[in-house]
């Protein structure tokens, strides 16, 4: 798979950042009232919600890479670690579509990253 570099002009600061882990597990359960479950794969993967504050033309510079680039959010992007927040890199993908907040020159954008295995 392509991995992308974040787009040219769009700030990278953010702000706001929260982490959970996703569930990965795949629960059954039996008609004789067995409970089983197994994992759903190999990594467990951190859901990150950030925001980050732009003005409008970075917010369309960014939409317009979300569509073009990354397929609508299916494709995988380098950013920021944001478990170490010291300017190493690491692999995303969009969770949700980024959500503008505001409607002035300045914005903040809200997202959703899901880690990808390295």
């Amino acid at each position: 798979m392509t991995v992308y570099s974040w787009p040219e002009g769009v700030p990278t600061e953010c702000f706001g950042v929260t982490d959970s882990l996703d569930d990965n597990r795949v629960v059954t359960k039996s008609e004789s009232g067995i409970v089983l479950s197994y994992s759903r794969n190999t990594f467990t993967p951190r859901v990150w919600k950030l925001s980050i504050h732009m003005t409008r033309t970075q917010y369309e510079l960014l939409i317009a890479w979300y569509r073009n680039v990354l397929g609508g959010g299916s494709g995988w992007f380098r950013y920021t670690d944001l478990a170490k927040l010291d300017g190493t890199m690491a692999t995303y993908m969009m969770d949700s579509v980024p959500v503008p907040n505001g409607t002035q020159k300045y914005i903040d954008v809200d997202f959703e990253f899901r880690e990808v295995p390295a």
